[in-house]
């Protein structure tokens, strides 16, 4: 529905859905996990901006970000849409006038913190949870059947902004900027190649 309303041709809709549904990554949409509901949030969402009902669009992309943190990206949607809703509505009004810019900011404003809304909120409890409760942390070692207690707060509580996500994602899952691009990753980025191929093409 929303490559229809997009694209306004019925075959080309349907063939862009199908390309979707053939990526290497279709294999996350077929079990149980965050992916699939991101992606519905992030289709009903961009269709609901089509449509023009921003704050409705925005409670999507927020639902969105809660189940993936990737999602806060989806807020350059709602940024475009105000600014090309703003500069129409200027141009069909002929006026210099800043009343429409503030209007807009106010408008895109309150759709950030509305999206950003599960992930501050997450974050919060994390800190909540690990970094202010007289700085007690449960710490299990490999091979131990029990935890013990540490009275030291994890390492990234010290952290100017201290962010749970960017630790697991450094710690446990090897993320971080360039760090994913290793020799040992070839088989992956061979596998992606066709999708990146259409993508380009």
């Amino acid at each position: 529905r929303l490559g229809l309303a997009v694209l306004k041709d019925q075959i080309l809709a349907f063939n862009a859905a199908r390309v979707f549904c053939l990526s290497p990554a279709n294999i996350f949409f077929s079990t149980i996990y965050t992916e699939s509901p991101f992606a519905a949030c992030t289709f009903g969402a961009l269709l609901l901006l089509h449509m023009d009902r921003f704050y409705f669009s925005a409670v999507l992309f927020a639902i969105g970000s809660g189940l993936r943190s990737n999602g806060l990206v989806n807020i350059g949607f709602l940024a475009c849409h105000v600014l090309v809703s703003t500069l129409k509505q200027i141009r069909q009004a002929n006026s210099a006038s800043f009343k429409p810019w503030n209007r807009a900011a106010l408008r895109l404003m309150v759709g950030v913190i509305v999206v950003f809304s599960p992930f501050i909120a997450f974050q919060t409890f994390a800190v909540w949870k690990a970094c202010d409760r007289d700085g007690q942390q449960t710490v299990c070692d490999k091979g131990q059947e029990q935890c013990a207690v540490s009275a030291e707060p994890p390492s990234w509580c010290q952290y100017s902004i201290p962010s749970a996500y960017s630790h697991i994602q450094a710690k446990y899952w090897q993320g971080g900027f360039l760090r994913y691009w290793q020799l040992k990753q070839i088989p992956n980025f061979l596998l992606a190649f066709p999708a990146l191929s259409l993508t380009a093409a």
